[in-house]
């Protein structure tokens, strides 16, 4: 008997002292939290200011970030027939399954055998043709995206535009002036045509106003080169055939022949609406550092016709000129450059420019193209109605099964 009260009376004790151990954590815990907290309540003049910052930044990161580049979604739009219909199936950087991805390119990869508008004037021409014009040197034209980094290195100008020759631009003129409005819409080019998604700011941003319908476009990387059905499909649009004429023209100098289609980075028509401005801006990412740009003008206003101003302005970085940028005075001024239907030109774009028109449109062509020929690896044909993102944050932040994303 008494063995057994002893053992009570231990046992009690050991649960005495565990659960006194237990409160003796809990009570250390709760200091520390409460230490906490009055540190962070007493710090009155940073500490509130710093935590009411980032609860801000949160919130402006999840409304600007997951909800504002997709405003020009049709948020009502089921997910694509296409896209259901492929659901499960394994995919490729295009989104469809393997088998399709890999007919697509094969077939446009044959295209470019059989259709190739620049062998038979590769033919009647010498490769390497000398010509009062030289290409941009991209390297050199890299270092003028900053002005103060130009200055530094550089004491004279950098390359700003260089005209190439002037071309027979009719058929493709005629072709472009007799599109019909919706034509140049997303919802338009998404019966027809892809589309790339996520680009709603910027454009909405720096060019306001100005509507494109893309024919070949890359990633912001320029790792993958997109091939749209405008582009291939000549049942949908004449513009392949169109544009090549007019390429093979102007960068047959380069002796790049029948491969001058697989220098094509980017190839966009760009239509300024009447009244419209493209706000100073500088093109970057490394499609804008490893490609050159060409603009090829096809419809101009004339400044007699506008009742605005019309300008293509540059600005460009001076030791012996300023300008007035923003509150301070800038090492640089602004030129305006030449600009006629049908006269192609090389533009330095990593320099900040602008442009407007008055009450007539402008559409010019845009082509980036790269020194060396894309592996047929990195092409990617898009089959039409396609939807796909352009950048990584982009794809991160976007639900394919609710708006449809099939790459």
């Amino acid at each position: 008997m008494r063995g057994s009260a002893l053992e009570r009376h231990s046992t009690v004790d050991l649960a005495h002292d565990s659960s006194s151990l237990s409160r003796a954590r809990d009570s250390k815990s709760k200091k520390f939290i409460r230490r906490i907290v009055i540190r962070l309540m007493h710090w009155r003049r940073h500490g509130r200011v710093v935590v009411l910052f980032f609860l801000l930044l949160g919130f402006f990161w999840l409304l600007l970030g997951k909800t504002y580049p997709y405003r020009d979604l049709d948020l009502d739009r089921p997910a694509s027939a296409s896209h259901e219909r492929l659901r499960g199936t394994p995919r490729s950087a295009a989104g469809l399954p393997a088998a399709r991805v890999n007919a697509l390119r094969a077939s446009y990869l044959q295209l470019l055998k059989q259709d190739n508008a620049c062998i038979s004037l590769a033919q009647t021409q010498q490769p390497n043709a000398q010509t009062e014009w030289q290409l941009h040197d991209l390297e050199v034209q890299n270092q003028s995206a900053d002005l103060d980094t130009w200055n530094e290195l550089h004491g004279d100008e950098p390359p700003v535009q260089t005209i190439w020759q002037r071309v027979d631009i009719k058929e493709l003129k005629h072709a472009v002036a007799n599109l019909p409005t919706n034509a140049w819409t997303r919802i338009g080019q998404e019966r027809t045509n892809a589309v790339f998604l996520g680009r709603a700011v910027h454009m909405n941003h720096s060019k306001p106003g100005v509507e494109s319908i893309n024919l070949i476009m890359s990633d912001n990387a320029a790792h993958n080169v997109y091939v749209f059905p405008w582009w291939w499909d000549e049942n949908v649009s004449p513009f392949r055939k169109l544009v090549m004429r007019v390429l093979c023209e102007v960068m047959a100098p380069l002796g790049y022949g029948a491969n001058t289609e697989r220098h094509l980075l980017r190839v966009q028509l760009a239509r300024m609406a009447p009244h419209s401005a493209i706000n100073m801006h500088q093109d970057s990412g490394k499609w804008a550092e490893d490609a050159h740009r060409l603009h090829v003008p096809l419809i101009v206003p004339k400044e007699a016709n506008g009742d605005g101003h019309y300008y293509f302005e540059v600005r460009i970085p001076n030791n012996s000129k300023s300008m007035k940028k923003g509150k301070r005075m800038v090492n640089a001024y602004l030129r305006n450059i030449t600009v006629d239907e049908g006269l192609v030109f090389e533009l330095n774009n990593v320099l900040a420019h602008r442009l407007s028109v008055g009450k007539d449109e402008r559409v010019h062509l845009l082509v980036d193209f790269l020194e060396n020929p894309l592996p047929p690896k990195r092409i990617v044909v898009l089959d039409r109605a396609q939807r796909c993102m352009y950048g990584k944050k982009d794809k991160l932040l976007f639900s394919r099964k609710q708006y449809g994303v099939d790459c």
